[in-house]
């Protein structure tokens, strides 16, 4: 399962030392939230455990996956392979083609996600667990609600925060 897999700035997460491009397997039966290999479906998603100031994000292959489910696109497998280490800007275009993929697919409701790609692209949600991205010069989104995420990248890119434990983070 293709999913997005955060880690410290030494590839190291809960003690465990990652190399990309070697599989890893954990030894034992995976829990959600307990033990295993954890990463996110959602790229936006990761930014929830690692936060944009202090992490490295990879795409990554997830092997032994159970049907275990959490609020958001969490999952747990036995088996886990860093690949590209793709940052911020990643993640987001990443997102966009996650979000064109569950549009497709007729996702819709609380759980919302959309994406824009272009120049000047401008985009907003609302809701709960709102997920957006945008990418391309002078991109601007807007999120709001409980656990809205953002992502932008690009030339003159702009995001604002605001809220409990509100958090910004900045690359390039």
């Amino acid at each position: 399962m293709k999913v997005y897999k955060g880690t410290d700035k030494d590839i190291k997460c809960n003690g465990f030392q990652f190399t990309p491009g070697v599989t890893a397997e954990f030894d034992g039966e995976p829990k959600l939230c307990e033990q295993g290999f954890h990463a996110c479906e959602s790229p936006l998603d990761v930014l929830g455990y690692y936060p944009p100031t202090d992490s490295r994000y990879f795409e990554a292959e997830l092997d032994g996956v159970t049907d275990e489910r959490d609020d958001d696109s969490k999952r747990v497998g036995k088996k886990i392979t860093l690949g590209a280490e793709i940052g911020i800007p990643g993640l987001v275009k990443a997102h966009v083609e996650y979000v064109k993929e569950a549009i497709k697919q007729n996702n819709s409701g609380n759980g919302a996600q959309i994406g824009s790609s272009g120049y000047g692209a401008q985009i907003g949600s609302s809701g709960d667990r709102a997920k957006i991205g945008s990418s391309g010069d002078r991109a601007k989104i807007g999120s709001s609600g409980y656990g809205a995420q953002i992502g932008s990248s690009g030339d003159r890119a702009k995001i604002g925060s605001s809220g409990d434990r509100a958090k910004i983070g900045s690359s390039g």
